[in-house]
Formats: structure tokens, C-alpha cells, sequence
């Protein structure tokens, strides 16, 4: 009777390996574009609670050329672009947790609603990070093997 060795490849490797064949959803790359997409639509539709026109624009066009631009080369798995959105999402977050602190300074007051949010922001970030260094996983491995082909 033949050995026969049944390798369960990791979930990065599955990627490498099948890069051009899978689904947006099914790759990294994918879920990092797509929860770029996703946020920068919730900024532009949280700005229209703001009622000001000069808010409204700005944060439109900020998120237009911002998020939804950088989603783009983050779909075609462009190193740079997924750093800079770690970067990005990173500083947004850290944002809103100072927003928070400075208003529990400011006030004295400690609303239940805010900690709630903040506490999901920080679960959001920590999710949406592990995709973005998931991605970044998978093209520096992508770039490994192709250096290994040309030296070879």
C-alpha cells in the first residue's frame, strides 16, 4: 500500500496558489477592498447627519479620493496601498478614541452609548487589521516566490 500524505495548505499559501482563480470574498485582498468601500460609504452617509453642505462635500470627496481610490490598488494587491491603509485606519481609529477620552475630559460624564461605541470601534479595528495584514501576507509571499523563479 502507497503512503499517501495529504497536506492541508495554510490559508495564506491557498491564496499564493490560486491568486487569479478566487473570489473577491475569498481572498484577503478582496475583504480589504471591500471593507475600504464599505467605510468610506458609511463616513459619506454619517456626514449628511451633519447638515452642513461644506462638511458634506468635503467628507465626499475626501472618502472619493481617499478610501475609495486606495480600495482600488488594494483589490490589485498593491503592497503600498494596503500599508497605507493600515496606516489610515489605524489614525481614524485612534481618532475617534481621543474624540471620546477628550470628551469624557471635557464633560466629566461617562455616556454609556459612547463607551459602547468606542469598545466596537476597537473590536472593528482589531477585526479589519487582521485582514489587512492577512493581504500584506499574501503579496509578500507572492513577491518571495517570484524573486525565487527569477534567481532560479
Amino acid at each position: 500500500m502507497k503512503n499517501v500524505t495529504i497536506t492541508k495548505l495554510s490559508p495564506i499559501q491557498r491564496q499564493v496558489d490560486e491568486y487569479d482563480s478566487l473570489k473577491t470574498m475569498q481572498t484577503y485582498r478582496g475583504q480589504a477592498k471591500i471593507l475600504l468601500q464599505l467605510s468610506a460609504t458609511v463616513v459619506i452617509l454619517a456626514s449628511f447627519l451633519s447638515q452642513n453642505l461644506t462638511i458634506i462635500a468635503s467628507t465626499i470627496l475626501g472618502q472619493l479620493l481617499g478610501f475609495f481610490t486606495l480600495s482600488i490598488f488594494v483589490g490589485r494587491g498593491k503592497r503600498w496601498a494596503i500599508i497605507i491603509s493600515q496606516i489610515l485606519w489605524t489614525l481614524a481609529t485612534l481618532q475617534g478614541i481621543s474624540s471620546f477620552l477628550a470628551n469624557i475630559q471635557k464633560t466629566r460624564d461617562v455616556n454609556n452609548g459612547d463607551m459602547k461605541i468606542t469598545l466596537l470601534a476597537i473590536i472593528i479595528y482589531f477585526f479589519t487589521m487582521r485582514i489587512f495584514v492577512q493581504a500584506l501576507r499574501v503579496e509578500n509571499r507572492r513577491i518571495k516566490i517570484k524573486r525565487k523563479h527569477q534567481a532560479k
